[in-house]
C-alpha cells in the first residue's frame, strides 16, 4: 500500500507540473475518504480542484513470499458551478475546459510510469478509466480512476 504522506507528495508534484503547462491552472488539491469528505474539504472553493481519494489497497500474492497491492485511486477534477448557469453551449465548453486537465493529468501519469516514477512505474494504463460528473455535491467535472501497484505488508 502506497502511505498516505507518498501519495500526497505525488499528488502535489502532479499539480505542480501541470501547472507549469496547462492553459487553465488547478487551484489546488485535496486528499479525502469518501463523496461526504469531499463535499465537506472543498466546500466554497473557486477554480478548478482536485480531490484525490486515499488509495485502497488489495492484495495481489504470486506466493506467500511474493507479496505486492494493488492500489486503486480516484481524482476528481472539479469546479463549483451552479446547474442553471450553463445554456448547452456554456456546458459542453465548461466541459471542455475540465477535460483538457483530465487529459494532461494522464499524459502525466503516463509519462511518470515511463520515467520509472517509483510509485507509477507499476501503474497499469489499462486500469485508467474517465467519466464525467455532474452535480457532485455542487461539483461538475471529471473523474478518473486506475490502480498501481507496491510492495505489500
Amino acid at each position: 500500500m502506497i502511505r498516505i504522506t507518498d501519495f500526497n507528495n505525488l499528488v502535489a508534484a502532479m499539480i505542480a507540473d501541470l501547472n507549469e503547462t496547462l492553459e487553465v491552472p488547478v487551484a489546488g488539491f485535496v486528499l479525502v475518504a469518501n463523496e461526504k469528505h469531499l463535499v465537506r474539504k472543498l466546500g466554497d472553493k473557486s477554480g478548478v480542484w482536485i480531490a484525490a481519494t486515499i488509495p485502497s489497497a488489495d492484495p495481489e500474492v504470486a506466493n506467500e513470499d511474493n507479496i505486492a497491492e494493488n492500489n486503486i485511486f480516484w481524482m476528481f477534477i472539479l469546479e463549483k458551478v451552479d446547474p442553471g448557469k450553463f445554456d448547452d453551449a456554456g456546458e459542453i465548453a465548461h466541459y471542455q475546459k475540465i477535460q483538457d486537465v483530465v487529459t494532461g493529468i494522464k499524459e502525466w501519469l503516463r509519462a511518470q510510469k515511463l520515467e520509472g516514477n517509483e510509485f507509477l512505474e507499476y501503474l497499469n494504463l489499462q486500469s485508467i478509466h474517465t467519466d464525467p460528473e455532474y452535480q457532485f455535491g455542487g461539483w461538475n467535472g471529471w473523474s478518473i480512476n486506475g490502480n498501481f501497484d507496491t510492495d505489500g505488508y
